[in-house]
């Protein structure tokens, strides 16, 4: 489970998606491969964007602009979930957790790893 995948500093290269992917030395295909599943938690509009998070550096256009490069540095993904925004961030929270355990092989749905 990564926090960021190898293609969503693509969004960021100042180049082509292509040129992104051999400067990193690999391809496309490869990178896709990497990962079993790609949950996509996407970035609020103005009502639901925490300007008081210092972690946040840019503004909501620019932060919206980044998020739709990532969904189409993904868009070839077959194992795809977004997470749409949600006023509530413990509740996209909750849709996060719905969705990795949508994911995982039935053997492993049976474990109740909440009361741990």
């Amino acid at each position: 489970l990564c926090d960021r995948g190898v293609l969503d500093g693509g969004a960021y290269w100042p180049g082509s998606p292509e040129t992104f992917c051999e400067e990193m030395g690999t391809t496309r295909a490869a990178a896709l491969a990497r990962y079993a599943a790609v949950i996509h938690l996407r970035t609020p509009d103005e009502r639901g964007y925490d300007h008081g998070n210092p972690v946040r550096i840019e503004p909501v256009g620019d932060a919206l602009a980044l998020d739709a490069r990532i969904a189409e540095a993904w868009a070839e993904h077959p194992r795809r979930v977004f997470i749409e925004p949600e006023v509530d961030f413990v509740r996209k929270l909750s849709r996060t957790i719905e969705a990795i355990e949508g994911l995982l092989p039935p053997c492993c749905r049976e474990h109740d790893w909440r009361t741990r």
